[in-house]
């Protein structure tokens, strides 16, 4: 676990007693050197500066606020930096959890060196482990929403899509509702619907299929349309595929150039074959003239020689 340096911290406590004995405990922490900042009210802690703070210890109960709305308040002014609550009541500690605070603190009493330390540290890694779930979360809806592939998820107990995004709705013309009410196999037709029954009776049974598939698939207004899909399935405990996320790209155009050629070289080889029959036919007809030919030479040979006879 890896924490600033150096951490500032923001310690907003009403009583003298509890600050004094939270400072000591700090300045005696390990590996890290801590700037310590302290104000008494929540007015105070509003006002300050927080651009250069790392995290705040904030006390519940303060001269002009009380309770789990003391957190509340706090929070918009601060929404980026981890809070850690101190409460002498766990369940106020406990609520603030709930609605965002990083970890609470036992009353003073209970309180040692080591646990403040340890609740710091551990404050400040979830809240950057947050923020980069959040980041990440951010970044794969924009790559999901912004591509040009229609990716969807499914459940294969439910036969329900679970997701789709936009150009999912864009490539089958069904609304989003439609779709995720929709059984799976409806999408497909009756050729590809056998082609995905079979991979999925492969996986029942331990096999292994390829995650890159084509399929053609059943549009709204009655068209098809072809799409190669690449996917990754989920398993539960007992191996079985209970689910995958899905990455489709409409092929559809390819699929018909290759019709296209394939029907030209049919038509080409078609005329091929002709041609050769045709040649093989008059071929064979001026054998049949050259041999009739030297039939009659012959007998013409053979009535002179007679002649001369």
């Amino acid at each position: 676990m890896q924490i600033p340096e150096v951490v500032r911290l923001l310690l907003v406590e009403g009583s003298e007693e509890t600050s004094k004995f939270i400072i000591e405990t700090l300045k005696k922490m390990k590996y890290s050197k801590v700037e310590i900042n302290h104000v008494g009210t929540l007015k105070e802690a509003k006002e300050f500066n927080k651009e250069n703070i790392d995290i705040i210890l904030l006390d519940l109960v303060l001269p002009n606020s009380k309770g789990i709305k003391t957190f509340k308040d706090l929070i918009p002014y601060c929404d980026d930096i981890p809070i850690i609550i101190i409460s002498d009541h766990d369940d106020l500690g406990c609520k603030a959890v709930r609605e965002g605070a990083q970890d609470f603190l036992p009353p003073q009493d209970l309180l040692t060196p080591g646990l403040l330390i340890r609740s710091i540290k551990y404050a400040i890694e979830r809240k950057r482990l947050e923020e980069e779930k959040y980041k990440l979360r951010g970044l794969y809806k924009e790559i999901v929403e912004g591509t040009h592939a229609a990716i969807y998820e499914i459940c294969f107990r439910k036969d329900r899509l679970t997701y789709v995004n936009d150009v999912m709705v864009q490539l089958t013309g069904w609304s989003r509702e439609e779709l995720l009410n929709m059984s799976v196999n409806n999408l497909l037709t009756e050729e590809s619907k056998l082609l995905w029954l079979k991979r999925y009776q492969e996986m029942l049974e331990g096999g292994r299929v390829s995650n890159t598939v084509e399929y053609e698939v059943n549009i709204k207004d009655g068209t098809t349309r072809w799409v190669v899909i690449t996917a990754s399935y989920k398993f539960d405990e007992n191996k079985n595929p209970i689910g995958a996320r899905v990455i489709a790209l409409d092929i559809t155009d390819k699929r018909l150039a290759q019709m296209e050629a394939k029907f030209k070289e049919q038509l080409v080889y078609d005329e091929l074959v002709g041609r050769i029959i045709s040649w093989r036919r008059e071929s064979a007809n001026n054998r049949q003239i050259q041999v009739q030919q030297l039939s009659d030479m012959n007998k013409r040979i053979m009535s002179i020689n007679n002649g001369m006879v």
